[in-house]
């Protein structure tokens, strides 16, 4: 049976999480949008090199500075690209950082929480598989009770059955 503190604590880690994916999206769109805008110029220079149609502001570009127009075009999108990454980056580290530091403080919330069985701290903080009640890693290291024998993953420090406190490894 869940209990509200069990429900509340499940949805402060769901929020963690989507923190800390909504930070990986967001340097994501980044990484995306610097690269459009590394394009984007050389698209521009290519077309005004080619087509040199007339503007209202007369820009003569002649075959000479044919060059130097592509690659003033090229430094500038490549500035703007890194300006931009770096933008969406920072902000994408904070998110993913916030998201972390919602999850640390929670773990210590749950662990201290007298509303909680030992099983359900184990759980909510991701140390036990709630469907088989055993440490989520593949290389779990089982302790039994010395009182009422019954296995224990290893970093639970108090039986679960009994209450007994359980010798560390």
């Amino acid at each position: 049976m869940k209990t509200d503190a069990v429900t509340r604590y499940q949805n402060g880690y769901f929020a963690a999480d989507l923190v800390i994916d909504l930070s990986a999206i967001v340097k994501w769109i980044g990484f995306i949008i610097a690269i459009l805008s590394l394009l984007s110029p050389l698209f521009i220079a290519s077309a005004a090199v080619q087509s040199s149609p007339s503007y209202p502001v007369s820009f003569h570009v002649s075959s000479s500075n044919n060059q130097a127009m592509v690659n003033a075009a090229l430094l500038a999108g490549v500035v703007n690209a890194v300006i931009v990454f770096m933008g969406f980056l920072i902000v994408g580290s904070l998110l993913g950082v916030l998201g972390h530091l919602l999850k640390a403080s929670l773990d210590g919330v749950v662990c201290a929480s007298p509303f909680l069985t030992h099983t359900e701290k184990a759980t909510l903080m991701n140390l036990l598989d709630p469907s088989t009640g055993n440490q989520s890693t593949e290389d779990a290291v089982s302790i039994n009770c010395p009182i009422c024998n019954s296995n224990s993953a290893e970093g639970i420090r108090v039986c679960g059955n009994c209450g007994v406190e359980l010798p560390k490894c």
